[in-house]
C-alpha cells in the first residue's frame, strides 16, 4: 500500500538518492516533478520571541480579552475542516521543526515514517505535506538546502548565545548534562526579572505561514507554529534540575504562538489559535508547568480578543478548568 508521501507526490521517498532533486520551488509553492502536483508550502521563518513582540507592537490593536476554551478532537480533522482556513495551529516538534521519534533519528531517515507515529505532532506535520517536505528537504541553510544528520535548524542557538552557555542539541532534542543545567540554573538565578526576560525573548520558533492542508486534498491554508519543550524524559537528569530552563522554554513557546495568532488575526481576520499541551506525555514536563505557561501567555494578551482553543484528544482534560473562560 502506498504511503502518505507517495500518494501526495507520486514517488517513494526511499527509492531516490536525493529527494530534493524531485521538487521545484517557485515562490510559495513546490511542484513534484514525478506527478506534477503543485503544493503551497507557504512561507517559512524562524523567529525569536523578541522579533514577534516587535511585530505585535507595530500593530494597531483594538483591545479586548482573549477567550480560552477546550475542544476534544483529532487535530487532523481540525486541519482538514474548511472552517479552520487561516487558523493558527501550534505543533509540538523538536528544536529543528521536525518530528524525530528519538534523538538517534536524523532528517536523512525521511518523513514517510511519520505515519507510524500516532502522536499529535507528526499528525499536524503530515496534514500540511508541502510544508513538511520543505522543512526537511528544501529549507535554505547557509549555502546548502535541506536538513541532514550534520546540518540542521537549531531553535536554541539564539538563547544559548544569550546565556553564554552551550545547550547541546541532537537531532532536535536538547540534551544538556547535569553540569550544564546547573550552570544555566546558576546564571538564571543571578539575573533580575528583566534579564531573565531578555533570555526568554531569545527562544525561537518555526512558523510556516499560509501552508496548504494536503490531508484529504482539503486545499485551504493554515499557519503552523513549531515549538519544542525540553525532553526531560529522554535525559537521566532529575526533573527539578530541568525546571528553570524548562519553564522558561514553555513560557516563550506559548507567548510566541499567541503572538503569531495576533499577527495572523490582522493579516487574515481569523482570530483562532489552537494550542497543544506542549512537552506533556513522552517529554515528561509536569502539567502544572505547562498550564502556568499558557496562563501567563493569555494574561499578556490583553489587547486582542483571540479565540484560544486547547486541543484535547479522546476526552476532556479536567486539569484545564482553571484556564477556561466561563
Amino acid at each position: 500500500m502506498s504511503s502518505w508521501f507517495e500518494k501526495l507526490v507520486g514517488f517513494r521517498e526511499s527509492a531516490v538518492s536525493n529527494v530534493a532533486d524531485h521538487f521545484l520551488v517557485d515562490n510559495e509553492y513546490i511542484t513534484s516533478t514525478p506527478n506534477g502536483r503543485r503544493i503551497r508550502y507557504g512561507r517559512f521563518e524562524t523567529l525569536t520571541l523578541a522579533q514577534l513582540r516587535t511585530r505585535v507592537d507595530g500593530l494597531y490593536l483594538l483591545g479586548g480579552r482573549p477567550k480560552v476554551r477546550e475542544v476534544v478532537a483529532d487535530v487532523k480533522s481540525l486541519h482538514a475542516d474548511a472552517e479552520n482556513a487561516n487558523t493558527v495551529f501550534q505543533v509540538a516538534s523538536q528544536f529543528n521543526t521536525l518530528e524525530m521519534v528519538g534523538p538517534g533519528v536524523t532528517p536523512d531517515s525521511g518523513i514517510t515514517q511519520y505515519e507510524h507515529d500516532h502522536t499529535q505532532g507528526p499528525a499536524c506535520a503530515m496534514s500540511c505535506g508541502g510544508g513538511l517536505i520543505y522543512r526537511n528537504y528544501l529549507v535554505p541553510l547557509g549555502r546548502n538546502v535541506g536538513q541532514t544528520a550534520f546540518r540542521q535548524l537549531n531553535l536554541l542557538a539564539t538563547v544559548s548565545a544569550a546565556m553564554g552557555v552551550d545547550i547541546p542539541v541532537r537531532n532536535g532534542y536538547a540534551l544538556p548534562s547535569t553540569a550544564q543545567l546547573n550552570e544555566i540554573n546558576d546564571r538564571l538565578a543571578a539575573m533580575t526579572d528583566l534579564q531573565r526576560d531578555r533570555v526568554r525573548s531569545q527562544f525561537a520558533i518555526g512558523v510556516q505561514w499560509n501552508t496548504e492542508v494536503t490531508l484529504n486534498d482539503a486545499g485551504h491554508t493554515v499557519t503552523q507554529v513549531f515549538c519544542s519543550a525540553m525532553p526531560i524524559s529522554y535525559s537521566p537528569v532529575e526533573t527539578e534540575v530541568w525546571e528553570p530552563l524548562a519553564r522558561l522554554t514553555l513560557e516563550a513557546a506559548y507567548e510566541s504562538t499567541i503572538a503569531v495568532g495576533t499577527v495572523n488575526a490582522h493579516l487574515t481576520g481569523n482570530r483562532t489559535v489552537y494550542l497543544t499541551l506542549l512537552g506533556g506525555g513522552a517529554f515528561g514536563n509536569p502539567t502544572e508547568w505547562i498550564l502556568n505557561a499558557i496562563d501567563r501567555a493569555v494574561r499578556l494578551t490583553f489587547r486582542e480578543d483571540l479565540d484560544i482553543v486547547i486541543v484535547s484528544f479522546g476526552r476532556p482534560n479536567p486539569e484545564l478548568g482553571r484556564l477556561l473562560t466561563n
